[in-house]
């Protein structure tokens, strides 16, 4: 399995929403945005995400993904 096809088993909308999904406020406008972003570790990146406008975090806001920058490329 490489790491992009594992980047994209690690978290879908079924999880929670995804940055650029709406805000699951009902009476807020705004939509959910990467909040902070840790430096990669071991092969993985841990983004935090929240509402650009109420600043709600949803529930599962944690995004681990796998860190492409030094991927190889073919």
């Amino acid at each position: 399995m490489t790491r992009l096809e594992l980047t994209r088993l690690v978290r879908t909308r079924s999880d929670g929403p995804l940055p650029g999904d709406k805000c699951p406020v009902p009476t807020c406008s705004g939509k959910i945005g990467v909040d902070k972003v840790l430096p990669p570790r071991g092969g993985w990146v841990i983004r935090y995400l929240c509402c650009n406008v109420c600043r709600h975090r949803p529930e599962n806001h944690k995004w681990v993904a796998a860190d492409e920058s030094n991927v190889p490329t073919t």
